[in-house]
């Protein structure tokens, strides 16, 4: 199984356009927020497109009517979580990062995936380590694929996900601007 992992568009459609002809054919495509409206440019079914809205949504109220805040889906096997790392994490500031992989365990998640940030990051938090006062009780990837329309870097970036067998490997793409 092969999943688009997108976030932070910012109504950069071509760039958005350019990532999935990247990725080529995917099972699924999971936005992270801040461009919603975007997500219309992947040609690919409802039922292969999974949003949440983030913090430019919620400052525009017309545009995330129906989309939730997060949402926790299973594929094959593999639980992800999907937020966009603002309120009520503040994933930019201090310890928002932990508030996020602690949510995630309580949602019993193997993998959480962010934007907001808009750079790129990959860690896994191991089973054990204490977040939050808490020991892991699995291993949690905490995935965010970068910006694909306003990034920190030169280049926009996008996160593949796949899953073989029940396990995930997530990685980063970049597009050049």
């Amino acid at each position: 199984m092969k999943i688009l992992v997108l976030s932070d568009s910012h109504g950069r459609v071509d760039l958005f356009s350019r990532a999935v002809e990247l990725c080529g054919e995917c099972d699924a495509l999971l936005f992270l927020g801040d461009g919603c409206g975007d997500v219309r440019c992947a040609k690919l079914p409802d039922d292969k497109c999974f949003v949440v809205r983030g913090n430019g949504e919620d400052n525009f109220l017309w545009t995330n009517k129906g989309v939730p805040r997060e949402l926790l889906l299973d594929f094959d096997g593999v639980k992800v979580l999907m937020l966009h790392g603002h309120k009520p994490y503040d994933v930019k500031y201090g310890e928002g990062i932990h508030r996020m992989v602690a949510y995630a365990a309580e949602k019993d998640a193997d993998i959480l995936l962010f934007g907001h940030t808009h750079g790129k990051y990959n860690k896994t938090f191991t089973e054990g380590t204490v977040i939050c006062g808490k020991p892991l009780s699995k291993n949690i990837i905490a995935f965010n694929p970068g910006s694909v329309g306003e990034a920190k870097y030169e280049a926009g970036s996008f996160g593949v996900l796949t899953i073989r067998d029940g396990v995930p490997l997530l990685s980063h793409g970049e597009i050049d601007r």
